[in-house]
């Protein structure tokens, strides 16, 4: 019974009827519940999830991907390794679209920084890659940086928008988005530790940031990294104020900030990478549609190990 509301919910949702499908996944879905078919849920749950991002619902497609990635973690756990980990890289890929098209949401609040979210998570996986960090690093960073600004979703477009300068309310309003993005994201788990990065990605070194003023090694790692990503992306981006400046002015003015805005290990080891031409692709909205994938998909085969804890902590300031 289970399989067939499973295939049947399949091929309505191929077939575009969202509402049928829905309609028998739910009801393969509470069957799988009732006989205890651990297998069966998880699949009807990804394919549930699916289904809703298709219809544009994220965070209903975020609660099932959620459950889904945690039975099949379990399954993993207990040795059916072979039938499980593939599944897993599909759903955290899955996890990435749905973060991405999120992401999407800001960038339309604005056309001044259409595709600003894609450019930063490219930047800080870059990063990331060029300090060493491993796998489930790798992909915290890069789903934070996603969603960075998801909070500016809830600021007043007139604020958004504004072509002169802020005023010290209007100011205060803006440095409420990571906070109204953690709350956005409130009630959901996800595969990676992405919270503390999207909370505290405009917090500066010698505490003068936003929101806590944390200072030097307090401020995540991951927040720190994307925070050079952000700032690189916000200087050689056209604006409302200002036309963008070149990769050399933004890298000069980025050095003039290290150790006091930034960790100093980073905007140097940002400048090496940049200069050797990597992240080309990237800058000045060049960045293809799939650049974040490609990169994303060089993580996947890769595993956590302590060196990456090891990794993390030589990160000094």
């Amino acid at each position: 019974m289970v399989e067939v509301k499973k295939i049947t919910g399949k091929l309505a949702f191929r077939e575009g009827q969202y509402d049928t499908a829905l309609k028998n996944l739910n009801e393969a879905y509470e069957t799988s519940r009732q006989i205890g078919t651990q297998f069966l849920e998880a699949e009807v749950l990804l394919e549930r999830g699916t289904l809703f991002r298709a219809m544009g619902r994220p965070f209903d497609a975020l609660a099932d991907l959620e459950s889904s990635y945690q039975i099949y973690t379990t399954l993993k756990a207990d040795g059916k390794r072979e039938t499980t980990e593939q599944v897993i890289h599909s759903i955290e890929k899955l996890y990435l679209e749905i973060f991405d098209s999120m992401a999407k949401e800001v960038d339309r609040k604005d056309h001044y920084t259409k595709g600003h979210s894609d450019r930063v998570a490219s930047l800080a996986l870059l990063l990331a890659k060029e300090l060493g960090l491993r796998s489930n690093m790798l992909k915290t960073v890069t789903a934070a940086a996603l969603l960075h600004d998801i909070g500016k979703t809830r600021v007043d477009d007139s604020i958004l928008k504004k072509a002169s300068r802020l005023s010290a309310e209007e100011f205060q309003k803006i440095k409420k988005h990571p906070e109204s993005g953690i709350d956005m994201l409130r009630g959901k788990e996800f595969p990676w530790d992405i919270k503390p990065s999207i909370l505290h990605h405009h917090e500066k070194l010698d505490g003068s940031g936003y929101p806590l003023g944390l200072k030097g090694e307090d401020i995540p790692l991951g927040a720190r990294i994307i925070c050079v990503a952000d700032v690189f992306d916000a200087l050689t981006s056209d604006r409302v104020y200002r036309s963008a400046y070149t990769t050399e002015k933004a890298l000069a003015i980025m050095a003039e900030e290290s150790g006091t805005t930034f960790d100093p290990v980073l905007p140097k080891r940002f400048t090496d990478m940049v200069n050797r031409g990597e992240a080309d692709l990237v800058i000045n909205s060049r960045t293809s549609d799939d650049e974040m994938y490609c990169i994303w998909s060089q993580c996947m085969g890769e595993t956590g190990s302590s060196e990456e804890m090891m990794v993390e902590h030589s990160v000094t300031m």
